[in-house]
């Protein structure tokens, strides 16, 4: 049932999070049935392994020689291998189940994850033990097919119940993901059973802090990480959830919490994993920014101006915000700060997507048939860094909003012809304008002044959409 349940889910594209309250409730009942499954499938295992062990403990001689070479149980033999094992997958099954439960309905699924774990780290300790001491009694003592089929737990496995914690609303969420990593991470207990964390071990720790408005601690993580002082280096995700919470901190933080600086911080990071994408030559995957990536950017520019002239209403311009937010965008001189901020990193876009394309050398064969080249697997025509419409609205929408009049619907409008040349030439799919874009420039000069002729000038590019998108051969308003 869990099988067919992640697979219907991933046929129809959608994210656990957009199923509906029934649905989310149905999902936890999935799980917490397959949960008491594993947890009997586990006990019989753990039952067996104590029958065996119980007869070998009878032998004195036999327990004291164990003793003294207690600190060197082999646990190689527990390491899966390249046969998937049924516990293990039963297990990683129910563990990625509960780590995809929504937290506010099964509220106890990251203890109950953590459970899981926990007994397969006694079972598979207990059945090191029994290995130990048949080997060195010399005995050929068979064990079940059940018991040989007990792995231990891989990465994958606790990235399951690491994910659980990191979405927990457990006010201790935060110590006991801390303390698995640091079980993970520490040499002498992943010599026995403990595999090594990965990158997206040390992501659901930033998850964490992410989501529970750790700013600051979660950049620290990401330095950490970029130093590789943990042993592990970031992808694109690991900057995007630090990148992620800085916007959240400015967009939902009030005054007193969040920063100017917030926007300027988030564009840093981008930088670092932009120069770092670059310095691979285009090529690693694992770095390459999306358009979400820079699309959280260039929407917290975007807002800015807003954002910062609501702060300044609120708080009245008292004194102690005049000494804290001097420099802020409610100044005259300052007015469009972030929309101009917000079409500077759109020209950061663009400038890569054009150094990306020379260096992949777009369009050039290698001698053989037709068709772009290759490079590790990567088709280097859609693996591109892409500017996309909702860039070009986003930061068209922050002139319109900025307050300079005609110069921000004029702004504005710019931006809708290089638009619309940029996807004559290169033909993306995310270029294609949708008439939402012409309504944000429209918007932008029907509010521009009081004068005639910006009403007509609005007029003239709602003729303009009616020609592009309702051409007299089709006349297909489906488009719209």
């Amino acid at each position: 049932l869990m099988a067919k349940l992640w697979g219907k889910r991933g046929h129809n594209g959608k994210n656990h999070d957009e199923y509906g309250p029934d649905s989310k409730m149905t999902i936890c009942r999935f799980v917490s049935l397959t949960n008491d499954l594993l947890v009997k499938v586990l006990m019989s295992r753990k039952n067996e392994v104590d029958s065996i062990l119980e007869e070998l403990e009878g032998d004195t001689s036999l327990s004291n020689e164990l003793s003294d070479h207690g600190a060197k149980i082999d646990y190689s033999h527990l390491k899966g291998g390249i046969e998937r094992q049924t516990t293990e997958v039963l297990c990683q099954t129910v563990a990625l189940g509960w780590s995809r439960c929504d937290p506010t309905i099964a509220t106890d699924a990251a203890h109950k994850n953590q459970a899981i774990l926990d007994m397969l780290e006694d079972i598979c300790s207990r059945r090191a033990r029994v290995n130990d001491m048949l080997h060195l009694s010399g005995r050929k003592k068979e064990v079940s097919f059940q018991l040989k089929d007990v792995m231990s737990p891989n990465t994958k496995l606790y990235n399951h119940v690491l994910n659980s914690w990191s979405r927990s609303l457990d006010p201790d969420a935060e110590m006991h993901l801390k303390g698995l990593l640091d079980r993970m991470g520490d040499e002498e207990s992943r010599g026995t059973l403990f595999p090594r964390p990965d990158t997206i071990s040390y992501n659901n720790l930033l998850n964490l802090y992410a989501r529970r408005g750790k700013v600051d601690a979660a950049e620290a993580l990401l330095l950490e990480m970029e130093e590789e002082v943990r042993g592990v280096t970031p992808d694109v995700y690991s900057y995007s959830i630090v990148m992620n919470a800085f916007q959240r901190r400015f967009t939902s933080g009030g005054p007193n919490e969040r920063s100017r600086k917030d926007p300027e911080r988030a564009e840093e990071i981008l930088s670092n994993l932009v120069t770092k994408y670059e310095k691979s030559g285009f090529r690693s995957a694992k770095l390459r920014p999306s358009n979400v990536t820079f699309g959280t950017v260039v929407a917290m520019y975007a807002q800015a101006d807003r954002i910062l002239k609501e702060d300044d209403r609120i708080n009245n311009m008292t004194r102690n915000w005049k000494a804290k937010m001097t420099q802020n965008a409610n100044h005259k001189d300052k007015l469009g700060w972030g929309a101009a901020n917000a079409e500077r990193v759109l020209d950061w876009i663009i400038g890569l997507n054009e150094r990306e394309r020379k260096s992949k050398k777009i369009g050039s064969t290698d001698g053989g048939e037709g068709g772009a080249q290759t490079f590790g697997g990567f088709d280097p025509e859609n693996d591109l860094i892409r500017p996309s419409a909702i860039h070009f609205m986003t930061v068209m929408d922050a002139w319109a909003k900025a307050g300079k009049g005609v110069e921000g619907a004029q702004r504005s409008e710019r931006l809708l012809n290089r638009l619309l040349s940029m996807y004559d030439k290169l033909g993306y799919i995310e270029l294609r304008p949708a008439p939402l874009v012409f309504g944000t420039v429209i918007d932008a000069w029907a509010k521009a002044d009081d004068r005639p002729e910006s009403a007509e000038h609005a007029e003239s590019l709602l003729d303009r959409m009616v020609d592009l998108f309702l051409h007299k051969k089709s006349r297909n308003k489906r488009e719209m």
